[in-house]
């Protein structure tokens, strides 16, 4: 009889499925966080756009006052007539960074002219509190005052001339 050493199966180098388990639920975890902070980021993107574009807008509709003595004025989505030499059309006539349509009012809504974001059917609305930070890093944080306003459910202007 042989005496020495006794024979010894070969250690695997998979992993058990626990292992595997517990890997998948941390990197879930990981993917979950990370969605949240992206979602948030987006938001503020979105807000930072429609801001920057609306602003640009207001100074070309003063510019175009001073021009032509009217304020621009035109259906959502529409270019105001002559408002191309101030403005890209492209971006006039393309959904706001927040989605609706640009749209102009003239001697509407208490204000002689204003520009602003609509709503119409079937575009996807903000809620208010979404378009109350935009009033807030920007004018008053009141949607009802200001240079910047909730027109009507479907509307938000920015005031363009009193």
């Amino acid at each position: 009889m042989k005496t020495g050493r006794p024979i010894q199966r070969p250690r695997s180098t998979a992993f058990t499925l626990i292992e595997i388990l517990i890997v998948v639920v941390i990197l879930g975890l990981l993917a979950a966080m990370v969605i949240v902070q992206f979602v948030g980021v987006r938001d503020d993107v979105e807000k930072a756009a429609f801001i920057s574009s609306a602003q640009g807008f207001v100074d070309a509709a003063k510019r175009y006052y001073l021009d032509t003595g009217t304020y621009p004025n035109a259906a959502p989505g529409k270019l105001p007539p002559g408002f191309e030499y101030y403005i890209t059309s492209q971006h006039w006539t393309s959904a706001t960074p927040i989605g609706g349509a640009w749209d102009t009012a003239v001697n509407s809504f208490g204000v002689m002219s204003s520009l602003g974001v609509f709503y119409g059917p079937p575009s996807a609305k903000k809620d208010d509190a979404f378009m109350q930070d935009i009033d807030a890093t920007i004018d008053d944080g009141d949607l009802t005052t200001g240079a910047f306003r909730k027109v009507s459910n479907t509307r938000y202007f920015f005031t363009v001339a009193n």
